[in-house]
């Protein structure tokens, strides 16, 4: 009896500790940036990786792709065309180089988990 206790007690630990590990994995997330209420020159900005290299979605303008060229835990620059903007991935707020003019939108942070 003792010694069941103890294996049941000893599975319960395990079990216990690798579903509170698998509760942090996600198969799925996704950032997005919706510009559309304001006058920036896209509607939407979305991406689902957020590293060095990777490209984001841009609907609205074109072109339909960014590439992501440095990120810190609160901001992300992207390549876009000849355009590079700067993202406040805390506020939401985009700031658009176009031509050495900077122009700033209040756009809505959204983010989403799988």
């Amino acid at each position: 009896m003792h010694t069941t206790l103890v294996v049941f007690s000893f599975a319960s630990v395990l079990l216990a500790g690798s579903l509170r590990d698998c509760a942090s994995l996600t198969r799925f997330e996704q950032e997005s940036y919706d510009c559309s209420a304001t006058q920036a020159p896209f509607n939407k900005l979305t991406f689902q990786d957020i590293a060095i290299g990777e490209g984001g979605v841009i609907d609205g303008a074109e072109p339909t792709r960014a590439t992501i060229s440095q990120y810190g835990g609160d901001r992300l620059i992207v390549e876009w065309g000849r355009d590079r903007l700067v993202i406040n991935r805390k506020t939401g707020g985009v700031t658009v180089t176009r031509n050495g003019v900077l122009r700033s939108y209040a756009c809505k942070r959204a983010q989403f988990q799988m």
